[in-house]
């Protein structure tokens, strides 16, 4: 094989590994640069919704990149069912849930976020749009919206 060629191999085998665990989400007015959104068992960047289990919770990761400084990451969030929009439960809910450091987080870099959701056992089970928003101080800094289908647990079969 030529050196291109595996080159070229190595280089699409390293974009597809980058690309694994992203979803697809819309920027809803973020003022920093949003990255990359992963929602854990959301695995597939080409599909268009995922998958989220009443009763259960959900690892969410933002990679964004910060154009000022900020003292707070304060979450808000909520899930968008038939038009009707209800709170969704976040932890941590401050600046704990950053990785690898902590507020205030500097301007000019990029950084890492993980919190946990938690959807209710009484939410629709429906397909719905899941609504993250983080402030600082009131100011809005990310914004995202992506598709979701809120599924129930699935019933196991009696064995005879």
């Amino acid at each position: 094989m030529s050196r291109q060629l595996f080159a070229l191999i190595s280089l699409l085998l390293v974009a597809a590994a980058a690309h694994a665990g992203s979803i697809s989400y819309e920027d809803c007015g973020s003022a920093y640069s949003l990255i990359e959104v992963d929602i854990e068992g959301c695995d597939d960047g080409f599909e268009s919704t995922c998958n989220l289990m009443v009763g259960k919770n959900a690892s969410v990761t933002f990679r964004f990149h910060s154009d000022s400084s900020a003292n707070s990451l304060n979450p808000d969030v909520t899930l968008t069912t038939f038009g009707l929009s209800r709170g969704v439960d976040v932890w941590p809910r401050n600046c704990d849930a950053l990785m690898f450091t902590t507020c205030p987080i500097g301007g000019g870099q990029t950084h890492v976020y993980t919190a946990q959701l938690f959807i209710d056992t009484d939410a629709t089970l429906a397909q719905s749009i899941l609504t993250w928003k983080l402030y600082n101080e009131g100011t809005l800094l990310i914004c995202m919206r992506a598709n979701v289908v809120v599924i129930g647990p699935i019933p196991v079969a009696a064995v005879p």
